[in-house]
């Protein structure tokens, strides 16, 4: 099997936490993108140092400025452009003569403009990043972010409430990179970086996917594709990095009526759907149906693995509740766990008479601990069980008490190969805070039932898929042999 090797001299390193950075077009005016970048930096706690360049002002919120970027002192390892169109080329220069090895360029007006002009902008930019050896990220770009590196280049200072974490994401559209850090933030998870590619100079999906392929600090990556002119690639690249961690991916395209407005959105055609999935999946990919579904798949990606198998057990506190989760576990390819005889056994002499003690286990009016715990540590002792869920409608109080205790009991016990999770309702169990601290006792906590199962399918597919893609380079063929399918 190919293996990517580390590339310590690779400039997208920079991207994890540059030690000097310049921003071209720093400027006073809170609602112009240079002003948001440089408190995007501040309010993220940048360590390095930072130099602003603005030819109009000798000071830019609070800072010295620099008429020019040949004017810093020093060189800077990454500089952030925001400039207008037609001066990006020579800021792009000025930056390569001052040993800039990584750019981030949010100036739109490019090549995803009808326009021959922003052509020509577009192609002077290029050389000058083959001149100087630069990595460019955009140009018509939100930016990046990586909260662990207190890095922050982005025109979105709330980014700095990011937790970090393990969850990279490459997105060709700014917005959609919003909506996925958005979800982040609400939701409590950790991201270890964020990378809006916009028209994609020179840093493609391919590099991004092999450079965090080779970051060990990313656990799964999470790419947003509008279109690509060279799929192939990026279908090499997954099958590199699949084999170690998972690959997942949002494409728009099922509609014909999106072609127009991804080509003026970031200069790509968004191709023929069925293709791209087709290939996406045959290269070891995992397809999500929306952005949520991919940050839901990719933060149990998070949790210890690899799970022994697709069979579940369900408790409820609700029956209505239990059958419905039965249902979506079965019509998306989980199996309902068949009891052993001894969880049967220990299951009746815990639960009255009137409860359903099969597999879904009816909690009822039982719900309190201890029942519940032994019901849960029983259901999790059991052979024929690789996964629990637990669902429940949780009320303020005492029942969000009660469930973080269970979890405090339940996570412990949990044998190696075998998840837990919880299934509740925001509508009642309002305090994130809640679930942040469930999740930090072992228990991940998904927000509606159809979340939780269909992350489960992508894991476990991933499992199948991972270990096809073993099968495949020890046999020497560069292709999976069969189809790979998605939910």
């Amino acid at each position: 099997m190919r293996r990517a090797q580390a590339d310590s001299d690779n400039p997208l390193n920079i991207l994890l936490g540059p030690r000097s950075v310049v921003v071209v077009g720093a400027t006073n005016n809170p609602l112009k993108y240079g002003n948001m970048v440089v408190r995007s930096l501040e309010r993220i706690g940048f360590q390095g140092d930072l130099y602003l360049v603005n030819a109009h002002r000798e000071t830019v919120l609070g800072r010295p400025s620099y008429a020019s970027v040949s004017e810093i002192p020093g060189t800077a390892e990454a500089a952030v452009i925001v400039v207008p169109a037609e001066h990006v080329p020579e800021s792009l220069r000025q930056c390569g003569r001052k040993g800039v090895r990584l750019a981030v360029v949010i100036t739109g007006g490019f090549n995803e403009v009808d326009d021959l002009e922003g052509e020509r902008l577009f192609e002077e930019m290029r050389a000058a990043a083959d001149r100087y050896g630069m990595r460019i990220i955009g140009p018509n770009t939100f930016g990046a972010f990586t909260p662990a590196g207190r890095f922050n280049c982005s025109f979105t200072p709330d980014f700095a409430e990011v937790k970090p974490g393990t969850i990279s994401i490459v997105s060709q559209s700014g917005g959609v990179a919003h909506m996925m850090a958005f979800q982040a933030m609400r939701e409590r998870f950790g991201l270890r970086c964020v990378v809006g590619v916009g028209n994609r100079l020179n840093v493609e999906f391919h590099d991004m996917v092999r450079f965090l392929g080779r970051d060990s600090g990313t656990s799964v990556i999470g790419l947003y594709l509008e279109g690509i002119e060279a799929p192939a690639r990026l279908f090499e690249a997954a099958m590199e990095v699949v084999p170690d961690k998972p690959v997942l991916v949002y494409k728009v395209g099922r509609s014909d009526a999106v072609q127009r407005p991804a080509r003026s959105h970031t200069g790509s055609l968004s191709g023929r759907y069925a293709l791209y999935r087709d290939g996406l999946r045959q290269a070891g990919m995992l397809w999500a149906e929306s952005p949520e579904e991919l940050m839901d798949a990719a933060r149990l990606f998070t949790w210890e693995g690899p799970l022994r198998g697709p069979r579940v057990a369900i408790m409820s506190i609700q029956a209505g509740a239990a059958i419905m989760l039965t249902d979506l576990c079965t019509t998306m390819g989980l199996e309902l766990a068949a009891l052993g005889a001894e969880t049967k056994r220990m299951i009746g002499t815990l639960l009255p008479p009137k409860t359903y003690r099969e597999n879904p286990v009816d909690m009822g009016f039982m719900w309190m601990p201890p029942v519940f715990i032994e019901v849960a540590k029983a259901l999790l002792d059991d052979d024929q069980v690789d996964i629990l869920i637990i669902y429940a409608l949780a009320l303020p109080g005492p029942m969000t008490d009660m469930l973080k205790f269970v979890a405090s009991q339940v996570s412990p016990h949990r044998p190696k190969g075998k998840l837990a999770m919880l299934c509740t309702d925001i509508g009642t169990f309002s305090l994130y805070e809640d679930i942040e601290e469930i999740e930090r006792i072992g228990i991940p906590v998904y927000l509606s039932p159809e979340r939780a199962v269909r992350s489960l399918v992508h894991r476990l597919r991933y499992e199948r898929v991972r270990e096809r893609l073993r099968r495949s380079f020890a046999c020497g063929s560069p292709l999976l042999g069969d189809h790979v399918g998605n939910p």
